[in-house]
């Protein structure tokens, strides 16, 4: 499903339940099978039918920060316990450029809840009785006090990372991973998220690109983490460096908060695999030890800039306290 915000119109393709098992992202780089082929309703007659529904079932979210091993949690749970996991569908992704963009859609309150319900409600079907796993990614976090507001009693589950960490696995994934982290950064303002002031400030302070880049990175963390705080108020809390040194107590505590059941047959088999690949490309080994010497290669290399940034920060937080 997708919005044509244009047209006014819902967009449906067809998909398969092992594309949705198998693929990481539900995005527009996942191969949808077939033809293709898709069918239109206008969102005025989705609307109209929302309004006739009974309450949402209960959703089950994992919320996150970027590159901080949601895929990696989803990956997981999609393997240990018996559910459906929809990871970062693109529709998400285009209600909250829509929101940012303040669109027509967005500006009708009673319109945009009730398109929100709608999408929830779509995200819910199954080909099973297996309950929903609902990832949105993070471009979508703008969108989750509307998620909260349409279904107050969601189970959650929030994974993020420190903020060092966050910013090498920025520099570890080079060029793609740090425009991204830009772009995000320019969406947060756009939907006045982020901290407008403490931009121009870094952009006003002649510093030198590298100092720059990772300070505008510290506002990307540090607002992900803000807005997350602000809505997300029940359910748990992981990081990523729990995650990967004990992931079979976190996969425990994950589950136990959206209240489902891990298969004690599954987990093993599913720890060997999903540890020992890269999660957001299956098809890739993953090695900790790998990524410890990429790491420390960092270090040599912007260890002097990351230090400075890390102190700057602390002075920062010390002078508001």
């Amino acid at each position: 499903m997708n919005v044509d915000d244009v047209r006014e119109e819902l967009e449906f393709r067809p998909v398969s339940r092992s594309l949705i098992m198998n693929e990481p992202f539900l995005n527009s780089f996942t191969r949808l099978p077939g033809s293709m082929d898709s069918f239109r309703i206008p969102i005025e007659t989705a609307l109209e039918w929302e309004a006739d529904q009974p309450p949402l079932p209960q959703s089950r979210f994992i919320f996150h920060t970027a590159f901080c091993g949601s895929t990696l949690l989803a990956n997981l749970m999609a393997g240990a316990v018996p559910s459906l996991p929809m990871r970062e569908p693109d529709v998400l992704g285009t209600l909250a450029n829509l929101k940012a963009a303040k669109s027509k859609l967005a500006g009708k309150p009673e319109h945009w809840s009730a398109l929100i319900s709608f999408t929830l409600r779509q995200m819910q079907k199954s080909w099973s009785d297996y309950p929903v796993v609902l990832k949105p990614s993070n471009w979508a976090n703008t969108l989750i006090p509307d998620f909260l507001d349409a279904q107050p009693d969601s189970q959650t589950v929030t994974i993020s990372m420190g903020l060092e960490d966050f910013l090498i696995a920025n520099l570890r994934g080079g060029k793609e991973r740090l425009s991204f982290s830009l772009d995000l950064l320019n969406h947060l303002l756009a939907s006045n998220t982020a901290n407008r002031c403490a931009v121009l400030e870094i952009e006003r302070a002649g510093l030198s690109p590298t100092q720059r880049l990772l300070r505008l990175l510290t506002v990307v963390h540090e607002s992900q983490r803000a807005w997350l705080k602000r809505y997300v108020h029940n359910g748990e809390w992981l990081t990523l460096s729990e995650l990967r040194s004990s992931p079979i107590s976190t996969l425990h505590t994950a589950a136990d908060a959206l209240q489902l059941k891990l298969a004690p047959d599954r987990i093993t088999p599913t720890m060997k695999r999903e540890l020992s690949r890269n999660a957001k490309a299956p098809n890739k080994p993953f090695s900790q030890r790998a990524e410890a010497a990429e790491n420390t290669r960092l270090y040599v290399e912007f260890g002097d800039e990351l230090n400075q940034v890390l102190d700057w920060r602390r002075t920062e937080q010390r002078d508001v306290g």
